[in-house]
Formats: C-alpha cells, structure tokens, sequence
C-alpha cells in the first residue's frame, strides 16, 4: 500500500557493525478471508502477517493480504499489521491494542493522519514495547486508531518496512518517528538494513498452508540460484523515496512497447498496477483491451495472442510470463462475471505520480531483495 508523500525528504541508510549471521526467517502461510476483487478496488492491499516464535516466525496471508504478527506492550497485546513496503510506519487498531492494559506504554502527546491509497487514518502516538519474535524485542514508536472505516478494508493496522526516508515525509510537521526497521537495526538485533521475501502463488484454493518466507538481516542463499539481478533505488522524484527501480524498458514478448519508466515495488499492492496509457501501450497488439473496475481485461478470444512481459532493469531483466499473470481459473469466482473476458493481474492505477507499481502477484515468482545498505532492489530466480 503506497503512502502520500507530503514534503521533500532525504533517502537515508541505516548501518550496524554487527554482522547477522542468519536471517530471522517468517514462514508464511494462506488464510482464505475477504475478497480479492475488493482488495483491488481499494488500491490493493495485499500483506503479510507473521508470527512470534524465534527465528522461524510463521506469516499468514489471508488470501489477499499477509500481515505479521506483532505483540505489544506489557502483558503483551497480540496484533496482525499488515507488512507494507509502500508505508514505514506501525500503527495498529484500538481494538486489538488497548493502551491502558499496558504497563509499558507512554504516550507522546501528539497524533497525525496518514494518507493511503484506500484512505486516510488518524492514529495516536505511543511508545511501547514490542515483539516480533522472541529475538526482535524492542522499544518502538505506534500509532493507534479508533477509527478505521476510511480505509474500507478489513486490517487491524499496518507495519511499514519502507525505506526510512519515507519516515522523514512528515517532520515539518512533527518530530521524527523511527521506523521498525531503524530501531531493530538501533537495537542490535539485526545486523544489516536488509530484508528479503519469498512470496508464493496460490495453486489452488487450498488455505493454511506453507508458501513462503520472509527473511530480516540477511539473505536466505538456499533459496535461490544463479546471481542476483540488482538495481539502484531510482534518483527520479518521488520514487527516490520508496523501494524503486528505473525501467528502461517494457517489452511484450521481444518488442519493446514502453521506454523510460519508474516503478515501485509494494507488497501491500495485489496487482501490478500501471496507468491505462501505459497498458494501452504494452497490450497494444492486443483486441478489445479492457477494465473491470481496476482489473485489466482481456477477451477470450484474444488469449492466445497474449505474450511475456519483460521490465529491463540497470542489472538485467526480470519476466512476468503470461501464465502468471492471468489470473488462474479457481480465482475467477472471486473477480465476478468473466462475461467472455480473461482477468489479469494488471491493474489501472494513476493517483500520486506513480505510473507504474510492482506489486506482489510479481514478487511471487522471485526472490525479492530489499537493500538499504547499498540503496537498491534485487531479483533472483527462485530455487
């Protein structure tokens, strides 16, 4: 889920000595709840849940979104953010955080309203502890919310790992709140400003079951092969301030379609998400080209005309095959009516000065690097 980003900030790297010699590794898994086509009306919130149990923390995704789970204050509070690289904030709702049954809590006197795609969230400000697993223990400032009917999805909040920059959007107008990741990094329980996911694709309608991981301070080798595809965050404004990439070129099939683009990478988005003119232009060999609602569409009778998608990066070139992105037979039910039509995973999408968002359907058929040492993404081929 991408935030609005109100001031011109300043990209920032935060670095420890301490060297991790492994990942804190989430296990995730899927947890059938709320539809996937209203998910997608709201700009897409799609997000990862995990748990607390060590170093394997279990993650569920409850279909369309993937949230962690994050314990806070004393007696801890259990709660499932949602893991969003498009926000760097942790806010949470007062339903499932009651402020006065921790001993631990303090308030800091002040409450702000974040921007997002779906909606705006007025929360307070606290500072409390909190658990992300029996090792990721620390001091963090939150947010509560009384109110999340704005929004128009079903979250009990939001835990943002976007680049801390992002975190410095709002200090015109208030004092400057540390992100997770800043106060793991502070505290010393990770070693590396360095995330990475493993997102897997539904098979079926099977729930709760393993289909991926997500990895905090180090990388996971054993799950993928050959090298690392890596590209700088853009300098290009505002994608300097997200986790980005510049995109030399689309190409559909081996012609290149589209030139010249930027693009965030956003777990919280259920599509990949561009503007209608960018995907007139990469489909335009294609007849009939279509939305329902933000869904692109195809006719049927056009499907076998469809052809890989290829984003070229500075490192190399990362695909989305045309079997991936059609959205599988077992999913249709859930978008409505095909009425002679074929769903993608591409949606419509022109708010904020992004043109192009790399969702997570994408991120699911690689391993995705999330690099705030060196300011960059990478992609590798999943093992």
């Amino acid at each position: 889920m991408v935030k609005l980003i109100p001031s011109i900030i300043l990209l920032v790297s935060s670095t420890c000595a301490i060297a991790a010699a492994a990942p804190h590794t989430l296990t995730l898994h899927r947890q059938a709840k709320g539809s996937y086509k209203d998910m997608a009306a709201s700009e897409g919130n799609r997000w990862a849940k995990k748990a607390t149990s060590g170093v394997h923390t279990p993650a569920i995704n409850d279909f369309f979104k993937y949230n962690i789970e994050v314990s806070i204050g004393h007696p801890p509070q259990a709660s499932y953010p949602i893991f969003d690289t498009g926000s760097p904030y942790l806010w949470v709702s007062d339903q499932v955080y009651d402020v006065p049954k921790s001993a631990s809590a303090r308030s800091l006197n002040s409450s702000i309203t974040l921007a997002y795609g779906a909606g705006n969230v007025t929360i307070d400000l606290y500072n409390d502890t909190i658990s992300l697993g029996k090792d990721l223990i620390i001091k963090q400032e939150l947010g509560v919310a009384s109110n999340l009917t704005a929004l128009q999805i079903q979250t009990e909040g939001v835990i943002g790992f976007a680049p801390e920059a992002m975190a410095l959007a709002y200090t015109n107008q208030f004092s400057y709140i540390p992100t997770p990741m800043h106060n793991l990094i502070a505290s010393h329980k990770i070693g590396k400003y360095l995330f990475a996911v493993d997102f897997r694709p539904l098979r079926n309608t099977t729930v709760n079951v393993a289909n991926g991981q997500i990895d905090i301070g180090e990388l996971d080798r054993s799950k993928y092969t050959g090298d690392v595809i890596y590209s700088p965050i853009s300098k290009k404004s505002p994608f300097k301030y997200f986790w980005s990439t510049d995109v030399p070129k689309i190409k559909f099939g081996g012609k290149t379609m589209v030139s010249d683009l930027s693009a965030v990478l956003d777990t919280g988005s259920p599509l990949i998400l561009a503007t209608w003119k960018i995907l007139q232009e990469i489909f335009s060999d294609i007849e009939g080209l279509g939305t329902d609602g933000r869904v692109m569409t195809v006719p049927k009778s056009q499907v076998h005309k469809l052809k890989d998608v290829t984003f070229e990066l500075a490192g190399g070139s990362i695909t989305y095959k045309t079997e991936q992105y059609l959205v599988p037979s077992f999913l249709e039910p859930d978008f409505g009516p095909t009425n002679g039509t074929q769903y993608t995973f591409f949606g419509v999408f022109g708010e904020f000065g992004l043109p192009l968002i790399l969702g997570e359907p994408l991120m699911e058929h690689y391993y995705t690097i999330f690099d705030g040492v060196n300011k960059r993404v990478g992609f590798a081929t999943r093992k």
